[in-house]
C-alpha cells in the first residue's frame, strides 16, 4: 500500500511538473514559422501591404532608434548564425523576423505591435515603413512564442481588412472581417520625392462607409486604428493602387507561401 501511494504521489508530481513546463514553454522558431506559413499572412503582405514576395519579402530595421536598437543588436549578436535567425547586414525576410521575435528574450506586447503596424503605413519614408513592419513582425513573433494558442492568435493579430469601392468621384472605405468599437481612418499619399503625407482623416462609423474624394494620384495608403468590441487594439492597413477607374486592387504575381522566390 505504501509503495502504491508513493508511486501515485510521484506520478502526480511528474504530471504537474510536465504541465507547468508545457504552459511556460516558448514555441521554437520552426514552430512559429510553420504557423506563419499556414496562415493568411503571406497573402495579406502581398495584397494589402504591397509586399509582392509576401513572407519572403526582405525587410530591414532601417535607421537606428537609439538604445532600444542597441539592445536588439546585442541580443541578435549572441545568436548562432547557424539557426537561421540572424539578420544578414540587418536584413531578412518577413518570415525570419517573426521567427527571430519568438527566439529573443525581449518581450513585446500587443500595444507595441499595434504601434509598429500603424507606422508601417503612416511613416513618412519607405525605409521607416519597412523598419516598422519588421518590428511589428518581431512583436508578433514575441507574442506568438509565448502563446498557448498561437495559430488562433496570429489570425487575431492580422484580423480584418479595408475595402475600397468607387461612387462617382468618391472612394467608399470600410472595415471588413472585424468589428471595430471605435477608431478612425487616415488616408495618405506619397509626393514625388517619396515622402508620405496624410491627406484625410475621419472617425469610424458602423452605419456608413468613409466617403473620400478620390485624389489625383495613382496610389493611396489607408490606415484604420482603433479598438474592437473587447477593447483590444485593432490596426489595419492597406496600400491601394488607383491607376484604373475602379478601386479594385491590382494583383501582383508572387510566389506561394510554401517556398521562397527563386533568385536569378
Amino acid at each position: 500500500m505504501r509503495s502504491f501511494r508513493f508511486v501515485s504521489l510521484l506520478l502526480a508530481c511528474t504530471l504537474t511538473s510536465a504541465t507547468a513546463f508545457a504552459e511556460s514553454r516558448r514555441l521554437s522558431t520552426w514552430e512559429v514559422e510553420r504557423i506563419a506559413r499556414a496562415s493568411s499572412l503571406h497573402k495579406i503582405l502581398q495584397n494589402e501591404l504591397s509586399r509582392p514576395l509576401g513572407l519572403y519579402e526582405p525587410l530591414s530595421l532601417g535607421a537606428s532608434r537609439g538604445a532600444e536598437d542597441l539592445d536588439l543588436a546585442y541580443e541578435i549578436s549572441k545568436r548562432d548564425p547557424a539557426d537561421g535567425t540572424v539578420p544578414g547586414r540587418g536584413k531578412q525576410t518577413a518570415l525570419e523576423w517573426i521567427a527571430l521575435g519568438s527566439a529573443l528574450p525581449m518581450t513585446w506586447e500587443l500595444d507595441r505591435y499595434a504601434s509598429e503596424r500603424a507606422l508601417a503605413i503612416s511613416a513618412d519614408t519607405a525605409s521607416a515603413r519597412s523598419g516598422a513592419l519588421a518590428r511589428s513582425l518581431l512583436c508578433a513573433g514575441s507574442i506568438l512564442g509565448r502563446a498557448k494558442a498561437a495559430k488562433e492568435l496570429l489570425g487575431t493579430l492580422f484580423r480584418g481588412s479595408i475595402s475600397v469601392a468607387t461612387d462617382g468621384a468618391d472612394l467608399l472605405i470600410n472595415v471588413e472581417g472585424a468589428t471595430p468599437k471605435d477608431g478612425s481612418f487616415s488616408i495618405f499619399t506619397d509626393d514625388e520625392g517619396g515622402t508620405r503625407h496624410r491627406i484625410g482623416e475621419e472617425s469610424f462609423s458602423s452605419e456608413r462607409a468613409f466617403r473620400f474624394h478620390r485624389p489625383e494620384t495613382e496610389r493611396i495608403a489607408i490606415l484604420f486604428r482603433g479598438r474592437d468590441a473587447d477593447g483590444k487594439a485593432l490596426v489595419i492597413g492597406r496600400e491601394q493602387l488607383l491607376a484604373s477607374a475602379t478601386a479594385a486592387p491590382v494583383a501582383t504575381p508572387a510566389p506561394s507561401a510554401d517556398a521562397p522566390a527563386a533568385t536569378k
